[in-house]
């Protein structure tokens, strides 16, 4: 299942609504890339505004500024044209509850710290650098490539060095297993309470992971899938 597909037309992410027969609780997937056109966030924001509660991403602290600092230097660059996530979606601003089920500070610095410590440096001086490149020699259409997300297991994870694999517990895996669990006592939860729509407002690469937990535990099924353009190339 295609989640996020880039072609010379454009970048655009799929909408997608979960149901399951007999369940209060209806799933709406926000897949987000973290750097994209105003209309998108805006888009995103008009759909967020019908949903019952919003369960959101976001790790505080010093380490996560400096992995997410690329996507906040190349949103400050104005032939871009683009905004980061974080400017361009005003989560408080929504009108409805959204809760964050990220990882705190602390659970993200124990999965951290199994990284070797040499990987961890690596990826912390990679995120500046990328970001000064962006505006030296960056584009859109660099932006877009290699951006596609699906669900299908991807043949290079076994083949993943153990540094790099400890640096993905830390920043996707250990993370998905708090969203899906947020999910499941959602879930759980509606089943004796008013139809209730939630919103899943969480970075693309976290969607394949919660994608098999709904369609697969949790026995619910793709009511409905619409295309949203991040931008343009």
């Amino acid at each position: 299942m295609q989640i996020i597909e880039s072609t010379p037309f454009g970048v655009r992410s799929s909408v997608m609504t979960m149901e399951r027969a007999g369940a209060r609780a209806r799933f709406v997937l926000f897949p987000m890339i973290h750097l994209g056109a105003p209309s998108f966030y805006d888009e995103v924001a008009c759909r967020l505004k019908k949903c019952d509660l919003v369960l959101s991403e976001g790790v505080t602290g010093r380490r996560t500024s400096f992995v997410t600092l690329a996507y906040r230097i190349a949103g400050r660059i104005r032939r871009f044209g683009l905004v980061d996530q974080g400017r361009g979606l005003r989560m408080l601003s929504l009108g409805v509850p959204v809760e964050n089920v990220d990882a705190t500070a602390a659970q993200f610095g124990r999965s951290w710290r199994r990284a070797p410590r040499f990987a961890r440096i690596l990826l912390l001086l990679a995120a500046p650098l990328f970001g000064l490149w962006l505006i030296v020699s960056g584009s859109r259409a660099f932006i877009a490539r290699d951006i596609e997300v699906n669900d299908l297991p991807n043949p290079e994870d076994a083949f993943m060095p153990d540094p790099v694999a400890a640096l993905s517990d830390a920043v996707v895996r250990d993370r998905d297993k708090l969203l899906c669990a947020a999910i499941a006592r959602e879930a759980d939860v509606a089943e004796d309470s008013a139809d209730k729509t939630i919103g899943v407002v969480w970075g693309a690469g976290h969607m394949p992971a919660v994608t098999h937990f709904l369609l697969g535990p949790l026995g619910y099924h793709v009511a409905k899938a619409e295309w949203v353009t991040v931008f343009v190339p």
